[in-house]
């Protein structure tokens, strides 16, 4: 495979990766908000925690600075930094965690195979098979091109990881007034003094449906 300048270092497909890390990062920090609003304090310890990740990833595409011009002073700076912060989010996850989750182990291996799981984990996988073409190992010839891909390909399971991340609507049984039938839903019929209704935003699944 022929390498390109449109998928070359620092091209437009390395910039595009940068993007999609920052909305993954973004996008678990805000489903660690929404998770902690519907009282799945656990599951939202999980999301904070995952945010860690592209963000590291982020920040080691762009060199911590280096690749758009700042000054190595200031990308040792950036580097401390963000490993600060790295370390808080992560420290700050585990607080949440320890304090929110009724059975440690449980709740542990649930996080292990969760759906949002799944995914980061194929893009590990094609981040560790893209690092196979960026040094040419097991014989296979260096291709700047299929690291590249592969790697932004990688970012986007990470970033659907995050998509997976969120609080689901559910249906809530209503008391009706007592002599006001309810009407049947697709075809089938409820007790006379309850209506099922759609839930609005703010209700959110049980924890135990994490791996649905």
């Amino acid at each position: 495979m022929s390498d390109i300048a449109f998928i070359s270092e620092n091209g437009p497909v390395e910039n595009l990766q940068v993007v999609v890390l920052i909305l993954a990062a973004l996008l678990f920090l805000k489903r660690t908000v929404d998770l902690s609003k519907c009282n799945h304090r656990a599951l939202s310890s999980y999301s904070l925690a995952a945010a860690v990740l592209p963000l590291l990833g982020a920040a080691r595409e762009l060199s911590f600075g280096r690749v758009i011009g700042m000054e190595a002073g200031v990308v040792i700076t950036l580097k401390l930094l963000i490993g600060i912060i790295a370390v808080g989010m992560a420290m700050v996850a585990l607080m949440i965690f320890v304090r929110s989750a009724e059975n440690y182990i449980k709740t542990f291996r649930e996080f292990i195979l969760h759906r949002a799981s799944i995914s980061i984990y194929l893009g590990l996988l094609l981040i560790g098979i893209a690092s196979v073409f960026e040094k040419g190992y097991w014989g296979l010839p260096k291709s700047e091109a299929a690291e590249e891909i592969l790697e932004l390909i990688a970012f986007c399971f990470i970033l659907r990881a995050a998509m997976i991340l969120k609080p689901v609507k559910l249906e809530t049984i209503v008391p009706l007034p007592v002599g006001n039938p309810a009407p049947a839903l697709a075809g089938m019929t409820t007790p006379q003094n309850v209506q099922v209704v759609e839930s609005g935003p703010a209700v959110c699944a049980p924890v135990t449906a994490m791996r649905s």
